[in-house]
């Protein structure tokens, strides 16, 4: 990415939301710019405030994350960092996981033709946008499909509430309407999962929200939200951070119980390290924290995927790029691309990962789609940039977006594209559909035939794949 570019991307990221990764001396009032882009040749970091998606992976919870558990943990008595050692598979792929709950599919009326683009943006989020109201509202950010109740949607925005769809976003439902109702109602949502074992368990978070920036966490389908993290019943956890941002919360496919988080600030007090992961084996009931790689500059959003297994991941950042662990976290690699260059994600709340039928990984980056035989090993596909977005698959063909920050693409430019599953290298640009120059996160809904795009103050967006 050009300097130009990375001048465009700080400017406009502060002009959308200012707010800032706030490190050990700030103050959430402060909200100071983050640390200033390395010589790595990846993409800049923008100004803390470039809060934008998650990645695509997608109990009971007693207020203040107080489930499961009776008694306060002694002083960083969960700080282990070899304790995280799973047990090894023995295979390269990942274990299967438990049966999921045979997969309801609603009522969804209205749908396009296939291939066609439908603007489905909640309307109380299309009218504020309109009218900014409030004048920070941004639009709609990370969502979750549920991978049970198909028609089921969850959209959070940018200090616009967070919203649920029944039918495929024909009409949409306030939710935190329960407990701490509107607690959660001015607040920046990049991260959502829903649990694919129980559905009715929804996490996200609240960025720069009344009740502070942690994760949350729901057992009715977000009605009521409870706080997880900082964990009460763990306080020395939460004396790590100096305001607990939570950034990215990926949900471990073969165990709906194991939770990774990682953060939007430095880790303080963990020696010889400036980045910690979170991690829960209990759903959120109670967490240890893991020390990152010492390499890692920590005052940035971090982004998590699993890889293979549970002890196979891929952490990133926009200054640090790519690392990958087979063991857990205990030790780290910077991923390379073929040319043997590291490689950086385009933005701070993560990207699409995906796995297709074939084996091959898909990853949206700075430069583009970045394609893997083994997760190691990097290619970038051509033309498939600039600023990858979302990414996601109906079985038969890879979709994916490009131009996820506003300035980097014309006016009228298409931000979809698509390649085949049995591709992968070849992308096409898809011919129709909204032109609107922002792309965005991308999830999709197999009991419909479904795919979703957030595009921030551009849209919330389906379309019938086949």
């Amino acid at each position: 990415m050009t300097l130009v570019h990375r001048s465009a991307a700080l400017g406009l990221l502060a002009s959308l939301w200012g707010c800032a990764a706030a490190g050990p001396s700030a103050s959430p009032d402060a909200q100071p710019d983050a640390a200033p882009p390395s010589d790595t040749g990846g993409p800049a970091q923008p100004d803390a405030a470039g809060h934008t998606d998650t990645a695509d992976t997608a109990d009971t919870g007693g207020t203040g994350g107080t489930t499961g558990t009776t008694d306060a943990a002694p002083p960083d008595s969960a700080m282990q960092p070899d304790a995280t050692a799973l047990p090894e598979t023995g295979a390269p792929d990942r274990p299967p996981a438990p049966d999921a709950p045979p997969q309801v599919v609603g009522t969804c009326a209205a749908l396009g033709p296939v291939g066609t683009w439908q603007e489905i943006t909640p309307p109380a989020v299309k009218t504020g946008l309109a009218s900014r109201m409030p004048s920070d509202a941004g639009g709609t950010f990370s969502f979750a499909v549920d991978p049970v109740n198909s028609g089921t949607v969850y959209a959070g925005t940018v200090y616009q509430k967070m919203w649920k769809s029944t039918d495929c976003g024909a009409t949409w439902t306030q939710l935190g309407t329960g407990r701490n109702a509107g607690a959660w109602d001015h607040a920046m949502n990049w991260t959502f999962a829903v649990d694919p074992q129980q559905p009715n368990v929804v996490y996200t978070n609240s960025g720069y929200g009344t009740m502070g920036n942690g994760l949350l966490k729901s057992t009715n389908g977000g009605v009521d939200w409870d706080i997880v993290w900082p964990p009460a019943l763990q306080p020395d956890l939460g004396k790590h951070f100096m305001y607990n941002f939570a950034n990215v919360v990926t949900i471990d496919p073969a165990d709906h119980l194991h939770l990774i988080l990682t953060f939007h600030e430095s880790c303080i007090g963990m020696p010889g390290v400036s980045t910690c992961i979170a991690e829960s084996s209990d759903a959120g009931a109670t967490w240890k924290l893991l020390p990152g790689d010492p390499s890692w500059n920590g005052n940035e959003g971090q982004l998590f995927y699993f890889l293979e297994n549970a002890r196979t991941w891929i952490w990133a950042s926009q200054t640090n790029g790519f690392f990958r662990t087979d063991t857990a976290g205990a030790t780290w690699a910077a991923l390379k691309d073929d040319k043997g260059k590291g490689f950086f994600p385009s933005h701070l709340q993560g990207a699409g990962l995906y796995r297709a039928k074939n084996g091959f990984f898909y990853v949206a980056a700075g430069d583009g789609i970045f394609r893997s035989p083994d997760g190691k090993t990097w290619t970038l596909a051509a033309n498939t940039g600039p600023i990858g977005g979302g990414i996601a698959s109906d079985g038969t063909t890879i979709f994916a977006s490009r131009c996820f920050f506003g300035g980097f693409c014309a006016a009228g430019t298409q931000v979809f594209l698509s390649t085949p599953e049995t591709d992968g290298v070849n992308w096409t640009i898809l011919p129709d559909g909204p032109r609107i120059a922002m792309g965005g996160e991308m999830h999709y809904d197999s009991g419909h035939h479904l795919m979703y795009a957030s595009t921030f103050g551009q849209g919330f967006w389906r379309m019938v794949t086949k």
